[in-house]
């Protein structure tokens, strides 16, 4: 599905034939729905930047997890910031499953739903813990969450 097509700034140019597109198997599930108008097309927001944890990685800066995402960044204000997650966080657990990687992970992000309460596993160095965070739109106007960083 087509979403966007580049053009130049002011218009007098011609596009420079660079699309933007949303594969068709992201939406095909979510046809029905839209078309009967019974679903929210928002998507979930935690507001992180996120990169996927290599070997490298892990060995440069002594991370204990094998696998997860690295945040790289926090958005001030946003269910991440509120939650307690820090830059250097390793998010190892999403909702009860396993992070792989960043891609994965932001693909189950985006996959919830606005207002979902959800558990996330991190490492912060050493320690392992739990935070919760409330899910808010994409656009991050609503970003609630709640229970800072607990033992686990």
């Amino acid at each position: 599905m087509n979403t966007a097509v580049a053009a130049s700034s002011n218009g007098s140019a011609q596009a420079q034939n660079i699309g933007f597109a949303i594969p068709a198997n992201k939406i095909t599930g979510l046809l029905p729905g839209l078309r009967n108008h019974t679903i929210n097309p928002e998507v979930g927001f935690l507001g992180v930047s996120i990169e996927t944890l290599t070997a490298q990685l892990r060995s440069a800066y002594n991370f204990v997890p094998t696998q997860g995402a690295i945040v790289t960044q926090v958005q001030a204000g946003s269910p991440a910031d509120v939650a307690g997650l820090q830059q250097g966080d390793v998010i190892t657990t999403f909702a009860g499953k396993a992070v792989t990687g960043a891609d994965q992970l932001q693909r189950t992000i985006q996959g919830d739903h606005p207002g979902q309460s959800v558990k996330i596993g991190v490492y912060r160095g050493q320690a392992q813990l739990t935070v919760t965070a409330t899910l808010s739109s994409s656009n991050g106007a609503s970003a609630t969450a709640g229970g800072g960083p607990t033992g686990r």
